[in-house]
């Protein structure tokens, strides 16, 4: 067995909250989720955090006026969320449960939006499950009412590793076919492990055919880092660490082709926006 995510989350901590603050292209990639919430989300209503980790967005939504329920399968996750929730006085807000996006616990149609960003998808390493996971998404969430769901970039993933120089580039017909992060794919980098959760990296087609499989009319995918994809990692530095004149410069540029057809595939994550048919 590889890492399973909630082992891997309870073991992070606080890092999972501070990535977007602390390191600049999870920088990006939160700023450029924002403006597609504030587009497509209804005035009010309940809206369903599934895999929200450590609240990030349901703090946001929150601070919004929004009712939200935060699931999450991390226990530890869970628990910085009521921190944060409770530090900004907005617990009273937020439903908090443990749970698992394959098996989601409501009634049909019970909320009216669904998020699923930063990555919950791409933990589901089995095909079927993954299947399942975005049928129970679409379930979950009224009729004519939007679904987000961010997803780890398969060539975006390819591109940082090739920088990086793990091991596993040396495999790369083994990875191109199986697109995944998994034992297998450990054993194989050996020492040069980055010891992450098991993931499957998705290709901006994959995504789309897997939503609208499900009940979902997916009207846009946005490469949510794009080009600054390729800062992470070993290029990657803290927010501090670059000019400001510059890291304006280079948000403006992944703020500018985000919608572009090609930008999914350039990053890291990969959003799609969707509504239930």
């Amino acid at each position: 067995m590889g890492i399973e995510p909630e082992e891997y989350y309870d073991d992070l901590g606080h890092e999972e909250w501070d990535r977007s603050e602390e390191l600049f292209v999870h920088s990006v990639e939160h700023k450029n989720t924002f403006p597609y919430l504030e587009e497509h989300l209804p005035e009010e209503g309940h809206i369903l955090d599934a895999g929200g980790a450590a609240g990030r967005y349901t703090v946001w939504l929150a601070e919004k006026g929004y009712e939200v329920t935060l699931v999450d399968i991390s226990e530890e996750q869970l628990k910085i969320a009521e921190e944060k929730l409770h530090e900004k006085g907005l617990l009273d807000k937020v439903e908090i449960k443990k749970g698992d996006i394959r098996d989601l616990e409501y009634e049909d149609e019970a909320f009216d939006a669904v998020l699923c960003l930063g990555g919950p998808l791409s933990h589901v390493i089995d095909d079927e499950e993954r299947e399942e996971a975005a049928s129970e998404l679409v379930r979950v969430v009224k009729k004519e009412s939007p679904v987000f769901v961010s997803v780890m970039g398969f060539y975006g993933c390819l591109m940082l590793h090739v920088l990086q120089g793990w091991s596993f580039v040396w495999e790369i017909e083994d990875f191109y076919k199986r697109q995944k992060y998994d034992e297998k794919h450990r054993e194989k980098a050996g020492e040069e492990d980055p010891g992450f959760a098991n993931t499957y990296f998705f290709k901006s087609s994959q995504l789309r055919n897997l939503l609208e499989n499900n009940g979902l009319e997916v009207e846009k995918l946005v490469g949510l880092e794009n080009v600054v994809s390729v800062m992470e990692h070993h290029t990657n530095k803290d927010v501090t660490e670059i000019e400001s004149d510059y890291k304006e410069q280079l948000r403006k540029v992944a703020s500018t082709i985000r919608d572009d057809k090609a930008s999914p595939d350039l990053s890291n994550h990969i959003l799609a926006i969707g509504w239930k048919k």
